[in-house]
């Protein structure tokens, strides 16, 4: 086998492999993400049985504020529910709870102090020495 026979398989090998690689390789280009859809807060503006309820609809923080006994701040951890977690005006003791958002607005769950409530962050239920509460709207 001479220098040029040699040069000419090499270019036939050479573009068989291009060929095939080009024909049975898949292109790497990035995954598109579709857009997801932004989930929109209830407006939950009012003033309710444990003082003013107000929402950030933008990141679903809740804030209740003018109670005399009590203050809360709470998120949306799911579309229908709210992690709560309560404060004692008079020391700050922490009680976190977890609640269902009703098609009314209201807020109906459980709660209780540190020590007594187990609230899963996976799930988002509760377990221990639950108690019973509702946040509701004056009047309702």
């Amino acid at each position: 086998m001479t220098k040029r026979d040699l040069f000419v398989l090499c270019t036939f090998l050479l573009l068989g492999f291009l060929c095939c690689y080009h024909c049975c390789a898949k292109p790497v280009t990035p995954e598109v993400k579709k857009e997801d859809k932004k989930f929109q807060y209830p407006d939950l503006n009012y003033e309710s049985n444990w003082g003013k309820l107000t929402i950030d609809r933008n990141n679903g923080q809740i804030i209740l504020r003018e109670h005399p006994i009590w203050e809360g701040e709470a998120k949306f951890v799911t579309p229908t529910k709210v992690y709560v977690i309560w404060y004692l005006i008079e020391n700050g003791k922490a009680a976190p709870g977890i609640y269902d958002l009703e098609k009314d607005g209201s807020l109906i769950g459980v709660w209780n102090w540190d020590s007594d409530i187990l609230i899963d962050e996976k799930t988002w239920e509760a377990t221990g020495d639950l108690r019973a509460d509702r946040i509701h709207p004056q009047g309702k």
